[in-house]
């Protein structure tokens, strides 16, 4: 396996609020901590189950057949292995992605499952007892060593195997969901959908907190949302339909107007609903990416995805499959109407032939069968119309026991497009459940753990628009020179959520802080990373914890900006904080 070093470039959208800022070009900080590799080995993990949901253990590498984008490919690693209980070390999370140059080995089969629960939009726990489905799994089916972590609206807890843990947030979670949903109900529905902001507001916001803000649970933190990679066009999409809407009081869903119509409210809604899952499913595999092996995301949702075009599904599973992040779906809504009076494939194929079904079926179906779409295409699993306790079942009994397939690629074009992978078992009346493929590119493979993690996280936190107060960051700036030179810049930093440890009778942490400026075309125009260490006896400890730590920095700008945007970050604590100070 060779290795070429490479200078990748960080592009920041400095995202302050109230502006609409385009991608920055390029600039010239390096990422640290990582090496660009081509693709030599593609993993697959293969599980296959039999009607009744079991593992079959029996299959033999002969028995495998596996092609990319149609070309069989041979086979060069095989394994079969069954999880067993084992003791996990004390606070140790999921392993990190990470590579040693000049090694080729192959992949490895690993004694651990990763789970992150994606709780989506609406009332999840009747008619299907989705949580009291999700709780049973955290707490009686999960094995010891296995790690999982909680995603709802935009926090997130830490990845834990200290599942009672866990359990806490998803009992105080189940307690508040009905009042949370009522108030994001209210709040986006009917003109302020459409045209008010789309972040929550603080009322409601400070109410998800206390769900999560809870000395026996895992800590938890703001994930900056990420990008919905066909999100300009759901948005065009959904304007479109919007504005149908309030000319007619009625909208078309998908493709088929001549009988698919919903009510103009309840249009809007869905689509605030299904916009903010999107956000937190695309954040949930960001998430998820850069964690060792396969990684099973599940996603659960009262009422499914209203996708306006049907690759709006395949385009998440793709980016899915390459982060190799299975997509399990729960549906926890119960039967709105009957799915279909004809069979069902793994794709929605639809036209003027279809029966004519009232437009709430139609949609309820469609935000269904999306569901289902994702999880077939990248090897998850997709329930709807049982109750969670039994799904979580079917999850947790087919993540069992799995095969670990690697090929070498006869294609060795890294041209950036996605290839499809297919694999056939020769084993009649089984399902074979596998990632349906990856994108040709060269891999960012982190071999510093901590370097890459930082610059990954700070370079985040550049593209989200909105302030992350996970550490507390206050903002002020000298007078800019009129074109090149230095500014001062002031910042105070809230030490109460960041990390300490103590050497030798004094309080201990390490902090990395980032300026970004931009001028008025939003063109990054000065830039400062720094290392800050803390070192504090016990007295200036407590008094820094109640009047927070003052830093002054002198950030080298090329022109005058129109603002300054901060980050810091705690890579003990994995914890983040920015702000951003307008310059008049």
């Amino acid at each position: 396996m060779q290795y070429r070093l490479a200078c990748s470039v960080l592009v920041l959208t400095l995202a302050a609020p109230g502006f609409t800022i385009p991608s920055l070009p390029a600039q010239q900080a390096q990422i640290p901590g990582a090496i660009r590799t081509g693709i030599t080995m593609v993993p697959v993990d293969v599980r296959v189950i039999d009607r009744n949901g079991r593992p079959v253990t029996d299959l033999k590498q002969e028995d495998f057949t596996l092609l990319e984008n149609g070309v069989p490919q041979k086979i060069g690693h095989f394994s079969a292995s069954a999880l067993t209980p084992e003791r996990p070390r004390p606070g140790a999370g999921p392993e990190f992605r990470s590579v040693s140059a000049g090694s080729a080995a192959p992949p490895e089969p690993r004694n651990q499952r990763v789970f992150l629960i994606v709780l989506g939009r609406g009332r999840l726990q009747v008619p299907a007892k989705g949580l009291d489905g999700l709780i049973s799994l955290v707490r009686d089916r999960l094995l010891p060593q296995d790690q999982v972590a909680v995603l709802a609206y935009n926090r997130a807890t830490d990845f834990s195997a200290e599942h009672d843990r866990v359990v806490r947030v998803l009992e105080r979670y189940r307690e508040a969901n009905p009042s949370l949903e009522t108030k994001l109900a209210s709040h986006f529905s009917g003109l302020q959908a459409i045209y008010g902001s789309k972040h929550i507001p603080p009322r409601i916001q400070d109410a998800i907190d206390t769900v999560f803000d809870d000395p026996e649970a895992p800590r938890f933190r703001r994930l900056p949302t990420a990008r919905i990679a066909d999100g300009e066009q759901l948005r065009s999409d959904f304007r479109r339909g919007t504005d149908a809407a309030q000319r007619a009081g009625l909208i078309p869903v998908a493709d088929l107007a001549e009988f698919n119509e919903l009510p103009f409210d309840e249009y809007v809604s869905v689509n605030a609903q299904t916009t903010q899952d999107l956000e937190s499913l695309y954040t949930g595999i960001e998430y998820l990416r850069h964690l060792e092996g396969e990684k099973h995301l599940i996603f659960v949702t009262e009422g499914g995805l209203l996708l306006p075009r049907r690759e709006n599904d395949v385009t998440l599973a793709t980016l899915a499959s390459d982060a190799r992040v299975v997509v399990n779906t729960i549906h926890t809504g119960g039967i709105g109407a009957p799915p279909s009076p004809f069979s069902l494939s793994p794709f929605r194929k639809f036209g003027p032939s279809a029966p004519a079904v009232p437009g709430r079926s139609w949609a309820d179906f469609q935000r269904v069968q999306a569901l289902a779409n994702i999880a077939e295409l990248t090897g998850g699993m997709s329930a709807q119309y049982i109750y969670a306790d039994k799904a979580v079942g079917r999850i947790d009994s087919a993540t069992r026991f799995q095969y670990l397939l690697a090929y070498a690629p006869l294609d060795s074009d890294w041209d950036g497009r996605f290839r499809r992978i297919t694999v056939k078992v020769n084993r009649p009346g089984v399902r074979v459940l596998y990632r349906h493929g990856y994108y040709a590119r060269d891999q960012l493979v982190p071999y510093d753990r901590q370097q890459f993690l930082t610059h990954s996280r700070i370079a985040t936190a550049g593209y989200y628009t909105q302030d992350i107060g996970d550490i507390g960051v206050t903002l002020k700036a000298g007078p800019p020179p009129r074109s090149s030179g230095e500014m001062e810049v002031e910042l105070t930093i809230d030490t109460s959520r960041v990390r300490f440890t103590t050497v030798d009778d004094r309080r201990v942490a390490t902090l990395q802080v980032a300026l970004f400026a931009g001028n008025r075309r939003q063109d990054l125009v000065g830039e400062l990373w720094q290392t800050l260490d803390l070192k504090f006896s016990n007295e200036r400890f407590e008094r820094v914890s109640a009047e927070g730590y003052r830093y002054l920095m002198r950030l080298p700008i090329t022109a005058a900006p129109r603002y300054i945007k901060a980050v810091v970050y705690d890579p003990a604590g994995d914890s983040l904080g920015s702000t951003v100070l307008r310059i008049k």
